[in-house]
C-alpha cells in the first residue's frame, strides 16, 4: 500500500459525497469519499492510501502535459526500480522521499521505455485514495 502524510485543507459535503482537498509537502490532493470519520477536521494530519494498481504513470513522450485530464492528482515522482513480469511490472517510484509501487502492464512500460532514475508523473483519481489513519491532533507533515 502507498501511504502520503497530508493536512485536509478543505472538506466539502453534499448528501453522503465527501470531497476533500489536501496538502502533502509538496503538492494539493484531491479525495471523493462517501462516509467520513465523524473526528476528522480541516487541520487534521491523516496518512492517505493507494493501492499499486490505481497509480497511472505518464512520463515527457506522452502528451500529458497538453492534454485536459479529470484527474486532478498528478505527483512527479522519479523510478527507482523497475521488476518486470510475464505479464506486469511493478515500478518502484520516489515521492517525497517515500517508496510508492505502481503495477502496470508489461505492455504498457515497454511502450514507455520505463528506465531507473527516469522522472514520471503518477496520476491518481480522486475515489482511488482513502483516510488510512486520522493521526493524533498537533502531529505536523
Amino acid at each position: 500500500m502507498n501511504i502520503i502524510t497530508a493536512e485536509i485543507l478543505t472538506i466539502q459535503n453534499l448528501e453522503n459525497l465527501n470531497l476533500l482537498h489536501a496538502q502533502t509537502q509538496h503538492d494539493k490532493l484531491t479525495m471523493m469519499s462517501l462516509e467520513l470519520n465523524p473526528s476528522l477536521t480541516q487541520g487534521s494530519v491523516v496518512k492517505l492510501a493507494i493501492k499499486p494498481t490505481n497509480i497511472i504513470l505518464a512520463n515527457k513522450n506522452s502528451a500529458i502535459s497538453a492534454t485536459q485530464l479529470s484527474c486532478e492528482n498528478r505527483l512527479q515522482a522519479t523510478i527507482t526500480q523497475i521488476e518486470k513480469g510475464a505479464l506486469l511490472c511493478s515500478v518502484t517510484l520516489e515521492y517525497l522521499q517515500n517508496s510508492f509501487e505502481a503495477i502496470i502492464t508489461l505492455n504498457a512500460a515497454d511502450a514507455m521505455a520505463l528506465q531507473k532514475g527516469q522522472s514520471v508523473t503518477m496520476l491518481i483519481k480522486a475515489s482511488d485514495i482513502y483516510i488510512q489513519e486520522i493521526l493524533p491532533q498537533g502531529e505536523t507533515l
